[in-house]
């Protein structure tokens, strides 16, 4: 079952709040091609990493971003092009691959960055011409070489899937990557156009492997994963370029239970622009950045959901002279940790000298300071993304009530089986919340669900990390 609610939002000039652009990293030569690594709020520091080219030297660095502490750190560096680096957090490791172009073949490379070493360089793959770039999870690096779908666990166990045939390329991993089952997104092209499709896999289901596809139109391409927001791509029909954002959900049928039937996809489209030109798109807890060329001019923007049924307008972020593209986003820990965000946004500025560099624009996006006259409250009851998320051990709920109701807020585990529940009792209009502390539940996958008067609301997942 998939369905689709459109919005369309119109693109504003107006400033963020404390969005001010900025330059992040401006060393000698070009640098480009950003990764970003995804920790979403955790307390754990995160980091980007990038391409450099000065001369006929090519680098692989890394920096903190942190504006103190972040110091440059070169991970690799040849006379061959290096290229599509991939930056990844788990726990205290930084894990690093990248391709290296040898003699017209691609040589992927990995690395691991732990209490300030770096580990020696491992080739993943030393492969013919028919390579892809590598995508990196959080346990698993993956490539496609020819037609044939490679998966390596970062722990060195490989196998293979067969499953995609020519014509597949843009790897992105879903944020839940495990050891032993993920979940892949990748672009699909054929005779009648392209299509964003999703690749599950669970070596404890008997190694089984599901493909679904989730877009539509005739061209779809530049997916990407995040938790919360699920997945965002661009996508072109009848000549417009749009944005677009979906995610799983999950059906809820009884009262007193959470039966997990089958997952379905749900997807909105954010921005459609006519005339102009969308070339990269990334989210990040609900939020989204991308890039907007319109007469040679390429500026980045900024959207966020701030409820479950009102956004802001699209921001424009860089409104600079040269070029602003390919951003890419992460949630940090906020000074108000419970309602609130520290969004960081970097992209590719590039001067009129043809100069390329890093700059970057950050704000606290406090929720409790929305103006509420552009915010209205929604018509239903609404259940907010849990923040942070992945969290350990606590992470605070939010919701809305239009009206006085009887209210049970309560948390199921992936087999339906209630675990908590925080709230049942009668409440008043408004905003509520609730602090939800897992303390002796395991590591996985949980669910929220909001009931008003005895009727479910609303489903959130939510991730603990142990």
């Amino acid at each position: 079952m998939k369905n689709a609610l459109i919005f369309l939002f119109l693109i504003s000039t107006i400033h963020a709040r404390q969005f001010t652009p900025q330059p992040f990293v401006t060393i000698e030569g070009n640098n480009h091609t950003i990764s970003i690594s995804q920790s979403y709020a955790s307390q754990s520091p995160q980091y980007i990493c990038w391409e450099n080219q000065s001369g006929s030297i090519y680098r692989i660095m890394m920096r903190q971003i942190d504006v103190e502490n972040g110091q440059i750190v070169t991970v690799d560096s040849s006379l061959n092009p290096l290229q599509q680096p991939n930056i990844e957090v788990s726990g205290d490791r930084i894990d690093i691959a990248w391709m290296e172009i040898r003699n017209d073949k691609g040589i992927i490379h990995y690395r691991s960055y732990q209490k300030d070493q770096i580990t020696t360089d491992r080739i993943i793959s030393d492969t013919t011409k028919n390579c892809s770039y590598p995508a990196l999870g959080k346990e698993h690096i993956a490539w496609i070489q020819d037609s044939l779908l490679i998966v390596k666990s970062l722990s060195d166990s490989l196998f293979t899937l067969t499953r995609l045939d020519k014509g597949c390329s843009a790897l992105s991993f879903d944020f839940y990557d495990y050891s032993d089952r993920f979940n892949l997104y990748y672009r699909k092209q054929n005779t009648s156009g392209s299509y964003i499709i999703n690749l599950g896999y669970n070596k404890s289901q008997h190694d089984s492997v599901s493909v679904d596809t989730l877009s539509t139109t005739l061209v779809n391409d530049s997916p990407h994963s995040a938790a919360e927001t699920g997945l965002s791509f661009r996508e072109q029909d009848n000549g417009k370029w749009s944005v677009v954002a979906g995610d799983y959900f999950f059906r809820t049928y009884s009262l007193d239970s959470l039966t997990i039937v089958h997952p379905f996809y749900y997807q909105s489209t954010i921005v459609t622009v006519a005339g102009q030109t969308i070339s990269t798109v990334q989210n990040s807890y609900e939020m989204l950045t991308f890039d907007i060329t319109h007469n040679r001019q390429t500026d980045v923007y900024f959207w966020a959901l701030e409820t479950s049924e009102s956004a802001t307008d699209t921001i424009n972020i860089s409104h600079s002279t040269g070029i602003d593209e390919k951003p890419v986003m992460t949630v940090m820990p906020s000074i108000d940790t419970t309602y609130g965000y520290n969004v960081a946004l970097f992209w590719e500025h590039t001067d009129s000298s043809g100069k390329t560099d890093i700059w970057w624009a950050r704000d606290e996006w406090i929720i409790s300071a929305i103006d509420k006259a552009k915010a209205p409250h929604p018509a239903h009851a609404t259940l907010d993304p849990n923040y942070p998320n992945p969290f350990n051990p606590s992470t605070v709920i939010r919701y809305y009530l239009p009206q006085k109701g009887r209210i049970e807020l309560t948390i199921y585990d992936q087999a339906g089986r209630k675990v908590r529940r925080l709230v049942n009792n009668i409440q008043s209009a408004g905003r509520h919340s609730v602090i939800f502390n897992a303390q002796g539940l395991a590591s996985g996958v949980y669910f929220s669900r909001l009931s008003v008067n005895g009727i479910p609301v609303q489903t959130r997942k939510l991730m603990l990390l142990r």
